[in-house]
């Protein structure tokens, strides 16, 4: 069905966008902007399972990663240019947020995916090598330092 351009606006859907991107932080708040009314039921039932999953999971007490996310987009299309670097304190924000999205892909691996299906099935083909997490830290400090050791150049 097409709707009117300030269909959104009159059934109040603009200022439920505004609510949800001001608890967001993070990627969430470009993603929020995307959000727009659907008239699909078979939309609606998954993004309310997927809400509930989360409910559920916040509610149980449980320990579900809920800090460093950070949006590296723009670095990470930065540094696609060659003769690019990152530099070390974005580098530390990185292993953050790969640490912080390899939490979510633990947290879903230990549980029945049969307890969380919609929310397990977003992370099943999330693949994040622990090695890389382990080379930033040979690299760089707690404090975003370029370690002396991370080369031998360095090192000398």
């Amino acid at each position: 069905m097409v709707f009117p351009p300030e269909f959104e606006s009159k059934i109040g859907f603009d200022g439920i966008r505004a609510l949800v991107k001001e608890s967001c932080f993070g990627p969430g708040k470009h993603l929020a902007d995307q959000i727009s009314f659907s008239d699909d039921l078979s939309e609606i039932r998954t993004l309310l399972g997927q809400t509930e999953e989360l409910r559920q999971i916040l509610l149980s007490q449980e320990n579900f990663p809920s800090q460093d996310y950070y949006d590296l987009t723009g670095e990470l299309l930065r540094i696609r240019i060659a003769g690019t670097y990152i530099e070390p304190d974005q580098l530390s924000i990185l292993k953050l947020s790969l640490s912080a999205i390899l939490q979510i892909v633990n947290f879903f691996h230990k549980h029945s995916v049969n307890q969380f299906p919609l929310l397990s099935s977003l992370c099943s083909e999330i693949t994040i090598n622990p090695d890389l997490i382990s080379e930033i830290d040979r690299i760089i400090d707690d404090k975003a330092q370029v370690r002396d050791e991370a080369s031998s150049e360095l090192k000398r």
